[in-house]
């Protein structure tokens, strides 16, 4: 009756502070990389051997990178969006906001920029249970006014979200909110002495009115158990508060249904749950009890592109909110942001939007968005690749954008966008898609009638680009994820040999026994013969006609060979081997046998003399 969020029953804790304070740093100290199964391959452990271009000035800290975390810098401003993970601190488990720098000029600046950062901090304060307000200890509050302008901005934040939660019933914004002061860059204990700039100013940091700053160094690790203490007492504080909002909220009902994640799934393949509460005098519990009614379908979308063509306003049309910041100045997305949305009743979508894909990069920042695109790309299920149709063609980069899509197995699905700068009325978005369908099959013969979706991101509303474009993503991810039985695969290749039987090989004619497929996402089928190789043209007929005929269309068909030996009789693995050795079980097998009792019993069984064969006396034979 009274719905929550999708995250209200979970704490939320957002992480702000002035910029180069270690915020991102602390985010990936806090994110869990077993939840977040997202931002993990195990692919990026290779990847850490291939050597990197070096730049004079001072580059990312390797450490935190490779496995999809935050993007850390010592260039101020490096993070600009919100970016959501689910972290973990012993066994709290909660949902964790990394946000953009905040400072005075910011707070008071007029670029387009700086208030589209500025309002993805406030949402990310706004529907916090727990703010860590970090602040860089080296540097202190009286040095700059950046933290003075912080707190003062932070405290109408918590005014504007007392005065918006009078309306709300059961939601996060009802419930307290707490913040806690973080002094970070505190490595070691050599700055804790008497007359330390340092500790004077952690002192005056503490008039600031949040309380005493917990200590900690982010990189290092140092005080995080002190936070650990904070976040749970937070935790415990918000299942105390909702329980008593739901057990006020109206006497008259029994029961009470609130959406809810199951804990124990990972980051993206969370089942919305329902919870059944039932309200009783007698009734204590310390958690609400869980019953899951349903398994939505889950869609993983990656937004792919080179930079400047709209996949950042594509991704807020289609959500209808400026979740991710956008604008004219190519290469504003640095780290990939992952959402998610109900699209319907019975599907989920996460929607990762990523940073423009370059050729390139000109400074360490750009290097590792890049590759956390294509990292963000490996765990999607379907890829939107976006074309800027103003070029009216389709550039060399873009193809190779394809290739890697199809190489890694994800559906591909082909986004013209910027349809209303085509002013010239002889050359149509319709025949801006044909020209683009015939260069993609020419180039990569495997996209063969991939969708393709003219559209204007900016101009269009968020209801007809969802109704155009989303019904196709979620037919690419059935088409993607099926399984298709072993009797309807050899029927197919049995009809496929009558059309058009396979070439001979070695001067014998080629035998295709049965089809099988061994796994979905991708499509993988495992083919058994009486050769160990088909021929590259055949095998390409092969997934033509496959596709042609299952309709797998914007994706790429792995036919894998089997080499079957079992017809063999003359194979030397087939033919029995010969004994080599004398006795029942052999030389070999009684020396085993002798060192198994050495080993149990420590004894060695002594060898049995012969006893002497006994001869007739009858038949005995005396020399005279």
């Amino acid at each position: 009756k009274n719905a929550t969020t999708a995250y209200d029953n979970e704490l939320i804790v957002s992480i702000l502070g002035p910029p180069n304070a270690g915020k991102s740093t602390l985010f990936n100290r806090l994110m869990d990389k077993g939840r977040s199964a997202s931002y993990k391959l195990s692919s990026d452990k290779k990847s850490k051997r291939i050597k990197r271009k070096h730049y004079s000035r001072n580059t990312v800290n390797s450490k935190y990178m490779g496995s999809g975390n935050a993007i850390v810098s010592p260039t101020p401003g490096t993070t600009r969006d919100r970016k959501e993970c689910w972290g973990r601190i012993g066994e709290t488990k909660f949902r964790l906001m990394d946000t953009a720098g905040i400072d005075g000029t910011q707070i008071l600046s007029k670029e387009i920029l700086q208030q589209q950062m500025l309002h993805q901090t406030w949402e990310a304060a706004r529907q916090a249970d727990l703010i860590l307000l970090v602040m860089d200890a080296r540097i202190g509050i009286l040095s700059s006014d950046y933290m003075a302008a912080t707190t003062q901005w932070l405290r109408r934040a918590r005014r504007r979200r007392k005065k918006t939660s009078s309306s709300d019933r059961i939601t996060s914004t009802a419930l307290k909110q707490t913040v806690v002061l973080v002094a970070n860059k505190l490595e070691g204990d050599g700055w804790d002495y008497d007359g330390s700039p340092i500790r004077d100013g952690i002192i005056d940091a503490s008039r600031l009115g949040f309380g005493h700053p917990i200590n900690l160094s982010a990189i290092h690790g140092d005080g995080i158990s002190d936070l650990a203490l904070v976040i749970e007492k937070a935790q415990n504080e918000k299942r105390t508060a909702l329980e008593a909002l739901l057990s006020n909220d109206d006497d008259n009902d029994d029961l009470l249904f609130v959406n809810n994640n199951d804990g124990d799934e990972e980051e993206m393949d969370n089942n919305y749950n329902s919870e059944i509460i039932t309200k009783t005098d007698h009734e204590e519990s310390d958690h609400l009890h869980q019953q899951t009614l349903s398994s939505p379908i889950l869609v993983k979308i990656a937004i792919l592109g080179r930079t400047n063509v709209g996949k950042s306003t594509l991704v807020n049309s289609l959500l209808g909110m400026n979740r991710v910041i956008s604008g004219p100045t190519p290469g504003l997305t640095r780290d990939s942001i992952a959402t998610d949305w109900k699209y319907d009743k019975n599907t989920r979508i996460q929607l990762v939007d990523t940073a423009g894909i370059r050729k390139n990069c000109e400074d360490p920042e750009e290097e590792w968005a890049v590759q956390d695109a294509f990292r963000a790309m490996k765990v999607a299920d379907v890829a939107i690749l976006v074309l800027d149709a103003a070029e009216t063609k389709l550039h060399k980069h873009e193809l190779a954008i394809a290739d890697a899509v199809v190489k890694e197995g994800r559906a591909l699905i082909i986004v013209a966008n910027k349809q209303d700068l085509l002013v010239t009325e002889s050359y149509t978005s319709q025949e801006f898609g044909d020209a683009v369908r015939n260069h993609l099959e020419t180039r990569l013969p495997m996209l063969r009638q991939t969708p393709i979706v003219p559209l204007s991101s900016l101009h269009e509303t968020s209801e007809d680009i969802q109704h155009r474009l989303m019904p196709l993503v979620v037919d690419a991810k059935q088409r993607w994820s099926r399984t298709i039985s072993t009797g309807l695969l050899n029927r197919w290749l049995k009809e496929v040999i009558i059309g058009h039987p396979p070439p001979r090989q070695r001067n014998r004619p080629t035998k295709l026994k049965y089809i099988i497929q061994t796994k979905g996402r991708p499509p993988t089928f495992l083919l058994y013969t009486n050769q160990p190789t088909l021929t590259q043209s055949y095998v390409r007929y092969l997934a033509r006609n496959f596709q042609e005929t299952f309709d797998y269309f914007g994706m790429e068909i792995r036919i894998l060979i089997k080499y079957d030996k079992t017809n063999n009789p003359f194979h030397k693995k087939s033919m029995k081997s010969k004994k080599t050795s004398s006795g029942i079980g052999g030389k070999e097998a009684r020396m085993a046998r002798r060192i198994h009792e050495l080993k149990t019993t420590g004894l060695v069984q002594k060898k049995r003399k012969r006893k002497p064969r006994q001869q007739d006396p009858k038949q005995r034979c005396y020399r005279k």
